[in-house]
C-alpha cells in the first residue's frame, strides 16, 4: 500500500462532525499524509506547525520512530496541538489525524478520543484499500477470463488455425494490457506479434525479431519452462528498449518444446507474477490444440490439407504477378521393408530423421510436409522449374547418403521424386500436387530412386491421369451405388448337364450411365488401394443375390464364383467382414467359389494358405485364378488347398495355333489331374479352342464361345431355361 493510498477518497466532513462532539469547543482539525501534505483542514488551521512537527519527528533516530507513541503532543501556547498516526496493514504509517486544541483544554482524554477516531478512520482506509484491490484484481481476472474464452481453440481446417493463432496473440496483447505478445514456433516458420503501434511480426526491427528466434527461444527450450523478467537490465533483453518479459514453452506432448508465447511490457509497467505465468501457460495449451490441425504429430510438419492451402497462397501470387513456384512430391522408397523386417518404430525414426534433413535443406520461405505414411512434399517459393529439379536432385543424393541409426543397425533409404510447376498455367493447388505426385509414380515405376518432371505431353503422367480419374469414378460409384453385378457362364466339358456354374464380375456406371470397361477401372483400384471397399460391394451383393436366388443355387445345384483382390487377403479386417456377410447367406457356402489371383497368392503365401483353409473349412471352394502365368506356378500348387485351377487366358487363346502354349495348357492339366482339381480353361474364344481344351481334358471352359457377359439376374434367368431345356432332351 503506497504512502497516503485512500486518504484522498475519505468522506473527511463526516469524521469533522464526529470530532465536534468529543472535542472541546474552539478546536480545529487536518488530516494529512505521511509526509505532512494537507489532505483535508479547517479554514483557520495552521499547515506549518504540521511541518515543524513531522520535521522534529524526522530527526529522532530509526529505531525510535519503530515504537513512536500512539499520540503526539506538542504544546505552543496558547495551543496544543495532537497528532494521531492512521496505520496501516504493516503498522507503516498512512497519514496522521490533526487536532488543535486550547492548552487548558488539553488532557489525556482528549488524546485518547483523537486516537479512538484515527483508528476508526485508518481501518475505513485500510478496508477502502483492500476492497480497491480486490476490485482491481477482479477486474483483471474478468480480463483474463475474457482473454481465454474469447480466444477460440476449436478449429477444423488450416487455414482457420492460422487465423486462429493470430487472435490468440492478438487477444494476449489487448486482454493482458502489454506492449507486445509474440508466438514463436520455429521449426514451423509461424512468427506472429501484435504491439500498441499495431504492428505485427513484419514490423519487428530485424534484431529484436533475431532476439526471438535465438537467444529468447534457446532459453526457453533448453529450460523447458516459463522465462519471467522483470529486470530491464537482463542481458536476455539486450535487443529490447527498458522492458520486463515473461516467456512460456509451447509443448507438443511428444517432441518437447515445438514453440513459445511471449508478452512484454515497459519497465515502468507492472511486474510479471505468478498468475501471468499461470495464465500464459493456459494460452499455450490453446496454441497446440490449435496447431494440432494442419499439422502431422510424429514430425510436426504441416500435413497435406495445409499443403494444399500454402500452395494455394503461392498460386494466387503466381496467377496475380505471373511468378513462378514448384512443387516437389518425395516417396520413399520401400519403407514397408523397414516396418516389416525391422519395426515400425524403424519406420518412424527414418521418417523423422528425413523431415529433419528436408528443413534444414530448404530455406526459411519453402514449406515441407508430410502427405502421408511415406511422403512428402516440398514447396519452394520464387523458384522455377529448373532450379527446383536441380535441388529435387541434390535433396534425392542427399537422401540416399542419409544413415539411421537404429538399435545395433544402421538404416538408409531412398526416394522417388516428382516435380511440378506452380504458376499462372496451374489450375488449383490440388492439380499442382497431384501432377508432382503422378512424377512422383512414374519415377518409381522407372526404377525409383529417381527425379521425374511433369510434362502434360508425358504418356505415362497421361495414364496416371487417366487413373486418378478412375480412382475419382470408383469414389463416387461406391457412394452412389453405381455397380453391378453381370455373370458369365462357366461350361462343363466333360460333365453334360451340370449344375450352373458362373463367374460375377463387376461392372461400373459412369456419371452418364454408360459401362465403363473394368480394364479402365479396376487398375486404378489396384493403384490406389480402393480393391477393398470393392470388394466389400462385390461380396455383400453377391450374398444378396443368393439369397434371392436360392432355388437355382440350393443343395448340390449351381455355384457362383467371387473374385477377391489380394488386397482385400492383406487386409486383417476383411475377413471380419467376410464371415459376418457369409453368416447372413440362406444357401449352404458350398455354393460359393472364391477366386484369387495367382499373383496375390505368390505375394503372401502364408496369409493366403490361412485364409483358404479358414474358409473352406466352413464349405467354401476356392479357385486360382491365372494359373500359370508366373514360372513359380507348379512350387506353391502342392501347399494350397484350392479346387479349381483357372488356366491362364494368354496360354489357352494360342492353345490351337501355338504347339508351346498347347503344351504348357497340358501340363497344367496333367498336374491337376494327379492332384485331383478341377480346370477351367479362360478365354475360349472359338470353338476350335473349345474342342482343344475338351480333348487335354479340361473340365470347364469359360469365354465368349460359351457366352458373353450380361447382367446376374438375366443370366441365370436365361441359363435355367437352358438348363432345364437340355435335360428334357
Amino acid at each position: 500500500m503506497t504512502t497516503g493510498a485512500g486518504l484522498d477518497t475519505v468522506d473527511f466532513n463526516a469524521y469533522r462532525t464526529l470530532l465536534e462532539g468529543l472535542l472541546p469547543a474552539g478546536s480545529l482539525c487536518a488530516l494529512s499524509d505521511a509526509a505532512g501534505r494537507i489532505q483535508h483542514a479547517d479554514e483557520t488551521f495552521q499547515h506549518s506547525i504540521v511541518a515543524k512537527v513531522l520535521g522534529r519527528l524526522a530527526s529522532e533516530p530509526a529505531e525510535n520512530l519503530r515504537s513512536q507513541p500512539k499520540i503526539i503532543r506538542v504544546r505552543i501556547a496558547p495551543h496544543a496541538w495532537l497528532a494521531a498516526p492512521l496505520r496501516g496493514e504493516d503498522k507503516q504509517t498512512l497519514g496522521y489525524l490533526w487536532a488543535c486544541v486550547p492548552v487548558a483544554e488539553d488532557s489525556k482524554a482528549v488524546g485518547r478520543r483523537l486516537v479512538a477516531v484515527a483508528s476508526v478512520l485508518a481501518q475505513t482506509i485500510r478496508l477502502t484499500a483492500r476492497l480497491d484491490g480486490l476490485s482491481a484484481e477482479l477486474a483483471e481476472r474478468c480480463e483474463e477470463l475474457n482473454l481465454v474464452l474469447h480466444t477460440e481453440d476449436q478449429v477444423s481446417a488450416f487455414a482457420e488455425g492460422q487465423h486462429a493463432l493470430d487472435e490468440l496473440v492478438r487477444n494476449c496483447h489487448d486482454y493482458l494490457g502489454v506492449r507486445f505478445a509474440a508466438l514463436l514456433m520455429r521449426d514451423k516458420g509461424i512468427l506472429i506479434a501484435h504491439d500498441n503501434n499495431g504492428s505485427d511480426a513484419a514490423a519487428m526491427p530485424a534484431r529484436q525479431r533475431d532476439a526471438l528466434r535465438t537467444t529468447i527461444y534457446d532459453r526457453v527450450s533448453q529450460t523447458a519452462d516459463a522465462v519471467l523478467i522483470n529486470d530491464p537490465r537482463d542481458p536476455l533483453l539486450a535487443e529490447f528498449r527498458a522492458c520486463r518479459l515473461l516467456a512460456t514453452p509451447i509443448f507438443d506432448g511428444k517432441t518437447g518444446v515445438i514453440g513459445m508465447l511471449a508478452i512484454s511490457n515497459d519497465a515502468e509497467q507492472r511486474e510479471f507474477s505468478d498468475n501471468d505465468k499461470n495464465l500464459l501457460r493456459v494460452m499455450a495449451q490453446k496454441a497446440v490444440k490449435i496447431v494440432q490441425v494442419g499439422y502431422d504429430s510424429l514430425t510436426g510438419l504441416v500435413n497435406r490439407e495445409a499443403f494444399e492451402f500454402l500452395v494455394g497462397q503461392q498460386l494466387n501470387d503466381a496467377q496475380q504477378r505471373a511468378t513462378e513456384h514448384s512443387v516437389l512430391f518425395l516417396d520413399i522408397d520401400q519403407l514397408q521393408l523397414i516396418n516389416d523386417t525391422v519395426a515400425h518404430d524403424a519406420g518412424d525414426g527414418v521418417i523423422k530423421s528425413l523431415a529433419a534433413l528436408l528443413q534444414r535443406a530448404v530455406r526459411d520461405a519453402d514449406v515441407v510436409a508430410r502427405l502421408g505414411g511415406d511422403e512428402f512434399g516440398v514447396l519452394l517459393v520464387g523458384c522455377p522449374m529448373q532450379r527446383a529439379e536441380e535441388i529435387a536432385a541434390e535433396l534425392r543424393t542427399n537422401i540416399a547418403a542419409l544413415v539411421v541409426p537404429w538399435a545395433e543397425r544402421s538404416l538408409s533409404v531412398t526416394v522417388s521424386v516428382g516435380v511440378a510447376p506452380v504458376d499462372s498455367g496451374t489450375e488449383t493447388a490440388q492439380a499442382a500436387v497431384a501432377a508432382a505426385e503422378l512424377a512422383c509414380d512414374v519415377a518409381k515405376e522407372l526404377g525409383k530412386n529417381r527425379v521425374h518432371s511433369y510434362q502434360p505431353t508425358d504418356t505415362r503422367l497421361l495414364k496416371r491421369h487417366h487413373e486418378m480419374d478412375a480412382a475419382g469414378q470408383i469414389q463416387m460409384a461406391l457412394h452412389q451405388d453405381r455397380f453391378e453385378l453381370y455373370g458369365q457362364s462357366i461350361e462343363a466339358l466333360d460333365e453334360a448337364g451340370a449344375p450352373l456354374h458362373v463367374e460375377a464380375l463387376l461392372r461400373m456406371k459412369g456419371d452418364d450411365g454408360e459401362l465403363v470397361s473394368p480394364a479402365v477401372f479396376l487398375p486404378a483400384a489396384k493403384r490406389y488401394h480402393m480393391m477393398p471397399a470393392v470388394d466389400r460391394w462385390v461380396v455383400t451383393r453377391a450374398v444378396r443375390f443368393l439369397n434371392e436366388h436360392g432355388a437355382q443355387f440350393g443343395a448340390g445345384r449351381g455355384l457362383l464364383a467371387i473374385n477377391l483382390s489380394g488386397q482385400s487377403l492383406s487386409e486383417p479386417s476383411f475377413r471380419t467382414f467376410l464371415e459376418e456377410r457369409l453368416a447372413e447367406l440362406k444357401v449352404p457356402l458350398e455354393r460359393i467359389c472364391f477366386e484369387i489371383t495367382e499373383t496375390a497368392v505368390v505375394s503372401d503365401l502364408k496369409r493366403a494358405r490361412a485364409f483358404i483353409t479358414e474358409l473352406k473349412s466352413r464349405g467354401c471352394k476356392f479357385a486360382l485364378d491365372d494359373f500359370g502365368s508366373g514360372l513359380s506356378s507348379f512350387g506353391y500348387l502342392r501347399s494350397l488347398p484350392v479346387d479349381y485351377l483357372k488356366i491362364d487366358g494368354s496360354l489357352v487363346r494360342e492353345i490351337a495355333e501355338d504347339p508351346i502354349a498347347a503344351s504348357m495348357v497340358a501340363a497344367v492339366q496333367q498336374v491337376a489331374q494327379v492332384m485331383h482339381l478341377k480346370t477351367v480353361a479362360e478365354f475360349v474364344e472359338n470353338d476350335a479352342i473349345r474342342a482343344m481344351a475338351k480333348k487335354m481334358g479340361v473340365s470347364f471352359a469359360q469365354g465368349y464361345a460359351i457366352g458373353r457377359p450380361q447382367p446376374l439376374d438375366s443370366f441365370v434367368l436365361a441359363q435355367v431355361v437352358r438348363l432345364e431345356l437340355a435335360a428334357s432332351r
